[in-house]
């Protein structure tokens, strides 16, 4: 998040006056600078990478239970929310690179707008769990 904040305005004024200071030919389409949308894909591969080791992490944590706890009956109850940990590990880091990326572009509604809509996601998953009779 903090990457993308530093860093991307930079590379978008570079891209900004590199395609401001080259003049396109008729027939050729304008190129510009290509700092920006490379920056974003490399910031978006790393936070891939990362969020799948740390899931992998994560997941196979509960496999090893022993090195947590001595009480046995934990076990099973262990096992049982690693998927969710694994997959709620897997899309953080991706999520909070793209969310440095809204920020750096100055987009806060659309930002806002996919925070809110989360929140009613996430509000909606813990009712129909509590309901569920799931904690």
């Amino acid at each position: 998040e903090q990457c993308a904040q530093v860093f991307l305005p930079s590379y978008l004024r570079h891209d900004r006056d590199a395609s401001s200071d080259r003049k396109p030919r008729a027939a050729e389409a304008p190129k510009g600078g290509r700092k920006a949308p490379q920056f974003i894909q490399v910031l978006a591969t790393v936070a891939g990478v990362t969020g799948l080791v740390l899931g992998v992490a994560a997941g196979s944590i509960p496999y090893f239970p022993h090195f947590f706890s001595r009480d046995s009956s934990l076990y099973p109850i262990m096992r049982s929310f690693s998927p969710f940990m694994f997959l709620s590990i897997l899309t953080a880091p991706f999520t909070i690179s793209l969310d440095g990326v809204m920020m750096a572009l100055s987009d806060v509604p659309y930002l806002l707008k996919c925070q809110v809509a989360n929140m009613a996601i996430l509000a909606s998953f813990l009712i129909y769990s509590h309901r569920a009779g799931f904690g």
